[in-house]
């Protein structure tokens, strides 16, 4: 399993290798507050909606496969 740490505002993910070095990827936390922050957010939720979306996609599943926005019994007689 691979070694993931945090804390500090730091974060790091040790990723093991079957062959040569082990790959470690670092990175650094910054906090923002206000109108940029809120506009930070709603981009990243809109781009997680895609990802899921497109991830849907690559499933093939659909609304109905999941339950999500009704069934078959809803329709109309």
């Amino acid at each position: 399993m691979p070694d993931i740490g945090s804390g500090d505002a730091a974060w790091w993910y040790d990723q093991p290798q079957k062959r040569g070095h082990h790959r470690r990827y670092t990175g650094h936390v910054d906090r923002i507050s206000g109108p940029e922050g809120d506009q930070l957010r709603e981009d990243l939720a809109a781009v997680i909606r895609d990802l899921l979306d497109w991830a849907k996609q690559q499933t093939g599943t659909s609304d109905t496969d999941t339950g999500e926005g009704g069934t078959a019994d809803d329709t109309p007689a």
